[in-house]
């Protein structure tokens, strides 16, 4: 279902997983009598040589429950505050809260240590080590649906890794941070932190984690209507993960291209991605902690697709294991599959009693999108179950949600997200291509300097043709508009044309001036080399980028804007019917509360001439000096 699609940080389950100290190097059997061999050490030794064996133990069994992880990283934190060694107990502190938070789905229990370590208001300078501790601590929170709280958080990991000058930590816990604002809405803040953090990456080379953060830009992308950007995104993305062997990466991308698949209706797709996740997931060389996600998929795929059959089987494999366990990892995804397979078997009564249980856990953590799409689905329930006053009561609730997010009031975020999507995309594709290509080519080394030139070259022969497209292009374009001017001049409106004639007329000037100094550009460019060559080719390229930007995309948001506010700009045009089209465009980008200079920028004039529309625009709405513009255009 589209549910599944909800703020999903699933890469957090693999955070860490292959920095397990030693024991991917052991067999079972030998980690086993490795693990037995240092209990019985630590029984007979004592003070600073009990403590460094525990550490040991703690290490050696990092994150597995089979051993009781939890247990034993309590003991040797305790023990460590006792010898008052602080950054060993620190630093398990840490990895004790990862292991609930990302580990055994006991988020609950993270925050508790977190608290504990606060009341013992430890005192410790290594700005690393609290760099990690306070993001595992802000996953806790952000787990337990404690947004706010895990907002502080993040904030105090990003300020601890700037003093430890760690680059990469910084990074994490801005990109864990995106997951806050994606769950709450606000996806342009999330876009923002994804795409800051994805360029630290590829400058440091972590392939990893610039394969998990284009991950979570994917899902972005597709939850705002960017379907076509997102899968450009999510097949590069597995592309290198399957060239690099990277199941960490790889898993994860698979399932939210399932989830973007199922978005958009498309079922086979999904569940080929599910079935590709599932024969990863069940390889006998690897303990991934992201199984029961890919089991749970499966379940939810085969029930709404009426393959009653295969979906019995991985539920009956679900109760068996996942089920079992205590806290049930990821029990939300386990609940939603679970309400789609009890309608899939008729059994209503049970899906209602696992829907609502994931109806409650959004309402608690603060998921709009999550709480949106579990509304629908009750709606459907009561209707199968021929309660329609109950159906009625969650569809309202379902289109009030729906409305809100497709409403006007996300307009200003959403062209605020697309502009930065344009202009940033744009800034980053060579360096993020030339990433691309030297990952799959040798050891996914990023940045190699050979691509560099090539890219160069390739850049260059592009914006020449580009240069004298657009010359040719305006040129037409413009003398088209003349023609039609001029045969509108034999209207009645003769006089209001030949203003706008004049004014077109200094716009073929401007585009003929900003031609030619394209065209100046592009000659120093050629007789230029090496470091000064690069940089004449930024300037131009930016120079383009700006009039592209102007020229197409600025029309393309009014289009976007004006399907929003159909309903505003049908009443403005019915009460006021002289408004120009340029009048109410205006209208509705002060109703959004833009201010002058966006205004200027989206309708291509300078600020004072903004002030001068505005002005027009009070007389032909019959405003005195004393109301208020945006008070009477957000009245309708």
């Amino acid at each position: 279902m589209k549910r599944f699609f909800i703020g999903f940080f699933f890469v957090l389950l693999c955070q860490s997983f292959f920095a397990q100290t030693n024991s991917n190097d052991l067999t079972k059997e030998s980690l086993d009598q490795k693990v037995k061999e240092l209990k019985q050490k630590i029984e007979s030794s004592t003070e600073g040589k009990r403590l460094k064996l525990l550490d040991s133990l703690s290490r050696l069994v990092n994150n597995k429950t089979k051993y009781s992880f939890d247990s034993i990283a309590k003991i040797t934190i305790d023990y460590a505050y006792q010898l008052d060694s602080i950054n060993m107990a620190l630093r398990h502190t840490s990895s004790l809260m990862f292991y609930y938070a990302n580990r055994a789905s006991n988020a609950q229990a993270g925050v508790k240590v977190f608290e504990d370590f606060k009341a013992r208001k430890t005192n410790s300078k290594d700005y690393d080590l609290l760099g990690r501790l306070y993001t595992n601590a802000a996953d806790s929170y952000y787990f337990s649906g404690k947004t706010n709280e895990s907002l502080d958080l993040y904030n105090a990991a990003e300020k601890f890794s700037l003093k430890a000058n760690d680059s990469i930590s910084y990074a994490l816990a801005r990109s864990y941070k995106s997951g806050v604002y994606d769950v709450t809405g606000d996806y342009a803040t999330a876009s923002k932190l994804l795409l800051e953090t994805s360029q630290i990456f590829v400058r440091a080379k972590d392939t990893s984690n610039l394969l998990w953060t284009r991950n979570q830009l994917a899902t972005l992308y597709t939850k705002i209507g960017f379907t076509e950007e997102a899968k450009k995104e999510r097949d590069k993305t597995i592309a290198i993960a399957r060239h690099r062997h990277d199941h960490l990466s790889l898993i994860p991308n698979l399932f939210n291209a399932a989830l973007e698949q199922n978005f958009q209706g498309n079922q086979i797709a999904r569940i080929s991605y599910l079935k590709e996740a599932y024969e990863h997931v069940t390889e006998p060389d690897y303990d991934l902690p992201n199984k029961p996600i890919i089991f749970y998929g499966l379940l939810n795929a085969y029930a709404v697709t009426d393959s009653l059959s295969k979906a019995t089987y991985f539920f009956d494999k679900i109760q068996n294991s996942f089920a079992k366990q205590d806290p049930i990892p990821n029990e939300s995804h386990y609940r939603t599959a679970l309400s789609d397979y009890y309608i899939a078997t008729k059994e209503f009564n049970k899906a209602l009693d696992e829907g609502y249980w994931v109806l409650n856990y959004h309402k608690r953590i603060g998921n709009v999108w999550g709480k949106y799409h579990m509304d629908e689905r009750l709606s459907k329930i009561y209707k199968a179950l021929g309660n329609i006053e109950k159906s009625h009561t969650h569809y309202v609730d379902f289109v009030t949600v729906r409305d809100s997010i497709n409403s006007v009031k996300r307009a200003n975020a959403l062209s605020y997200y697309q502009t930065l999507y344009e202009t940033e995309r744009q800034e980053s594709e060579i360096q993020q291509q030339q990433a691309e290509i030297a990952q799959q080519e040798s050891e996914i080394e990023i940045l190699d300097e050979q691509n560099k030139i090539k890219q160069q070259w390739m850049l260059f022969g592009g914006i020449s043709i580009l240069v004298v497209f657009i010359f040719f292009y305006v040129r037409y374009k413009q003398r088209l508009k003349l023609k039609v001017l001029e045969n509108e001049l034999l209207s009645s409106e003769i006089e209001h044309k030949q203003k706008d004639l004049k004014h077109l007329a200094l716009d073929i000037t401007n585009n003929k001036e900003w031609a030619l100094t394209l065209s100046e550009q592009l000659e120093r460019v050629k007789a230029s080399t090496g470091k000064k060559r690069s940089k004449e080719l930024i300037n131009l390229e930016t120079e383009i980028k700006n009039k592209i930007w102007v020229d197409e995309s600025t029309e393309d948001f009014h289009n976007k804007i004006e399907t929003l506010s159909s309903s505003f700009y049908e009443k403005l045009r019915s009460n006021y019917p002289d408004l120009t089209k340029t009048e109410i465009r205006l209208c509705s980008l002060i109703r959004m509360k833009m201010d002058t200079k966006q205004i200027a920028i989206l309708q291509n004039i300078n600020p004072s001439s903004v002030k001068m529309s505005r002005n027009r625009l009070r007389k032909k709405l019959n405003l005195t000096p004393g109301e208020d513009l945006y008070a009477f255009l957000l009245s309708y």
